[in-house]
C-alpha cells in the first residue's frame, strides 16, 4: 500500500447524514421516554467506540477520519490515544470483534425496541425513522466506503474471518 486514500466530503455525506439522523432520532426519542434509558444507550455507545479502538490499532487511518465501519464513530481517533504502538494478540482481537458486534448491534436494537414499544401509539410512523435510517446506513455504508479504503485487505472488521480461522 503506497498511500492512504484522501477522503473527500462527497465520499461520505449521504452515509453521514443517515447515521446522524439515526443517532439524533434515537437520542431525542429515548430522552422522551427516559433519561436513564438514554444514558444506558450512550454508555454502550462509548463502550462500542473503545472496542472499535482496539480493532483499529494497526490501521493507517488511526488517529484520523476512518472511512470504514467507524466513520462518525471515534474508534480510529481513540486507537491513536489509548494504544500507542501496543501489540494486540489474535485472541484479544477475536474477543473485541465479537464483543464490538454484540454491543453495537445490541445497543441499537435495544434502542429501537424501546422506542417502538413506548412511542408507537403516540408518534406512530415517526418512531420508524431512526431504525430505517440505521438500516439504510448499514446497507449503503460498506459497499460505498470499503472498496475505496486502501486498508481493505487488512481491516479487522471487514476481514473478521482471518481472526476466527474461517
Amino acid at each position: 500500500m503506497s498511500s492512504v486514500y484522501n477522503w473527500k466530503l462527497k465520499d461520505t455525506v449521504i452515509i453521514d447524514v443517515l447515521f446522524i439522523a439515526c443517532f439524533i432520532g434515537i437520542v431525542v426519542l429515548l430522552s422522551m421516554i427516559s433519561i436513564f434509558i438514554l444514558l444506558i444507550f450512550l454508555i454502550f455507545f462509548v463502550i462500542m467506540n473503545f472496542l472499535l479502538a482496539v480493532n483499529c490499532h494497526d490501521c493507517p487511518h488511526q488517529g484520523k477520519f476512518c472511512p470504514g465501519v467507524s466513520q462518525l464513530l471515534f474508534g480510529a481517533l481513540l486507537s491513536n490515544k489509548i494504544l500507542k504502538q501496543k501489540e494486540i494478540t489474535k485472541r484479544l482481537m477475536r474477543f473485541t470483534l465479537i464483543f464490538y458486534l454484540l454491543v453495537s448491534f445490541g445497543n441499537f436494537i435495544f434502542a429501537f425496541t424501546i422506542i417502538i414499544i413506548s412511542l408507537w401509539n403516540t408518534l406512530s410512523w415517526i418512531t420508524l425513522i431512526p431504525p430505517l435510517c440505521f438500516l439504510l446506513y448499514t446497507i449503503i455504508a460498506w459497499p460505498i466506503l470499503c472498496p475505496k479504503c486502501n486498508y481493505k485487505e487488512e481491516c479487522p472488521v471487514r476481514n473478521y474471518k482471518k481472526y476466527f480461522n474461517l
